[in-house]
């Protein structure tokens, strides 16, 4: 249902208590619609796996542009 509704997606890898970062961020910055899940919890030292999901293709490519090396 998600993919239907936000065709966009980008997935986000995150260390332990910067995802309000990125929510404000996307608060802040997207114009459309916008979503999240968690798909993977932390294991060691890797961080918590995010997936985000967008209605507009503009929105997905400022996220990514934004968060891909976060």
């Amino acid at each position: 249902m998600i993919r239907q509704n936000w065709p966009y997606s980008s997935p986000v890898n995150l260390a332990y208590g910067h995802l309000e970062r990125v929510l404000t961020w996307c608060q802040a910055s997207c114009r459309d619609d916008w979503r999240w899940l968690l798909r993977d919890s932390a294991t060691d030292n890797q961080g918590w796996s995010y997936q985000f999901y967008f209605k507009d293709g503009r929105d997905a490519l400022a996220f990514q542009l934004r968060w891909s090396t976060a």
